[in-house]
């Protein structure tokens, strides 16, 4: 049998080593992987721009951008970076780049809604850490809205700050029963 090895060594290649089974904790060679068969090994470690976005710097969250352009919490977190800074347009702008996270979404739809004085108490509500107030507010605000867009804008912004909460949070799934009842 013959073997190609021009094959094997046009991949790129790497050793890689892991603690001895049942031994001492000795590490062993465990040998050459291809690039292929260790992405899942790479996907288990940190990545250059992992480090990026928990620095959380302007900087180093458009760098973690250029890295991963689909990293919608680098895009999240720079856009409140930039809306702090005035800069609303340019945040919706980012924001827009990531169609599907209910993270973007939903302070997409915040920051379009905010310049509306009926919302103003539940956005300070939310900002103050009283969700339960914030998020009844924008809930009774769905309800009343006649504008199919203004309703939208609203329910995501409910979802952000759903999502934010996580799914266990005993006022997230209150508020979903809530939001399922304004929208239906």
């Amino acid at each position: 049998m013959l073997l190609d090895f021009a094959d094997f060594f046009s991949q790129p290649t790497r050793f890689f080593f892991g603690a001895k089974l049942g031994g001492f904790g000795l590490l062993t060679l465990l040998g050459f992987q291809s690039r292929k068969s260790t992405r899942f090994l790479d996907a288990l470690l940190p990545s250059e721009a992992d480090a990026l976005v928990a620095a959380g710097g302007e900087h180093d969250l458009r760098r973690a951008l250029e890295l991963e352009p689909s990293r919608a919490d680098a895009g999240v977190a720079l856009a409140r970076i930039l809306d702090e800074r005035g800069e609303r347009e340019d945040a919706l702008a980012i924001l827009a780049e990531f169609p599907g996270s209910f993270p973007a979404e939903g302070l997409a739809a915040r920051l379009r809604l905010e310049a509306d004085e009926a919302l103003r108490d539940a956005f300070a509500a939310l900002d103050a850490g009283e969700q339960q107030r914030g998020l009844d507010a924008l809930i009774a605000a769905i309800a009343a809205a006649q504008e199919p867009g203004r309703r939208e804008d609203l329910r995501r912004a409910v979802v952000g700050v759903l999502d934010e909460l996580g799914v266990e949070h005993p006022l997230a799934r209150d508020s979903r029963r809530k939001l399922a009842s304004a929208l239906y």
